[in-house]
């Protein structure tokens, strides 16, 4: 895990050094250079926020700072259609378990279980079970969508029930 002064450091050299190339790799499809700004900062805000998600040995940090921003162009393009409605979650729905105070031998049961899937569910699975980040976070910094994101926690919250009884 990198410190906050090395995580500061490192995204304010990935700023400078990559700030104008995106606004204008993002310009086009978001309709305005102000707006294409505005989602490119939106993507640094949400790449601080969720830093601890960043995993070099998975992604270079360009794949995955490209996932975040293409994630902020989408909900920003989402909510000028709709006006600024947006999709709700039902948090109730994939309300699910929460593994800080769990036995070790369960915490390693469930690494294992998710370790299983493919890494594109793998990665949803240990945000939200493991990390504790709820969906709408998830979709924020990967490439899943909401209903992906909502199904695969469902899924495995309910074979967890099945297979350890966890309510």
């Amino acid at each position: 895990m990198v410190d906050v002064k090395a995580r500061n450091l490192i995204m304010d050299r990935f700023f400078k050094n990559n700030y104008n190339e995106l606004v204008k790799r993002v310009s086009f499809r978001a309709g305005t250079p102000e707006n294409a700004e505005d989602i490119v900062q939106e993507a640094f805000a949400r790449a601080l926020k969720y830093w601890n998600s960043y995993d070099p040995e998975r992604k270079e940090l360009g794949a995955w700072f490209n996932s975040i921003l293409n994630n902020a162009l989408r909900d920003f393009k989402r909510d000028e259609r709709r006006y600024g409605m947006c999709e709700e979650f039902d948090e109730e729905e994939v309300d699910g378990v929460v593994l800080s105070q769990t036995e070790s031998g369960l915490r390693k049961f469930i690494d294992r279980a998710i370790a299983e899937r493919p890494s594109n569910v793998a990665d949803v699975l240990h945000l939200y079970f493991i990390l504790g980040y709820k969906p709408r976070e998830i979709v924020e910094v990967t490439d899943a969508d909401a209903a992906f994101v909502s199904r695969m926690v469902y899924n495995f919250r309910e074979e967890l029930k099945g297979q350890v009884g966890i309510d």
